[in-house]
């Protein structure tokens, strides 16, 4: 669960460094440095919750079948 809400938050993070370079409040090199690290973390997130034997997932991230 508490996967799921750090990758929403993420996500959330990322429209927000989009409004905030439209509306001029960042550069958009900025923008793309933190998009980079967005990027990173939830690439972590999605491994870490691919690496989990959990049932279910809301988020976009399949896992692991159960052995």
């Amino acid at each position: 669960h508490f996967l799921e809400l750090s990758y929403g938050s993420a996500m959330e993070v990322a429209a927000l460094l989009f409004l905030a370079a439209d509306a001029g409040r960042i550069d958009f090199a900025t923008r793309d440095t933190l998009l980079g690290l967005v990027s990173e973390v939830t690439a972590q997130l999605t491994a870490l919750n691919r690496s989990l034997s959990v049932a279910r997932s809301k988020t976009p991230f399949p896992r692991k079948a159960s052995a």
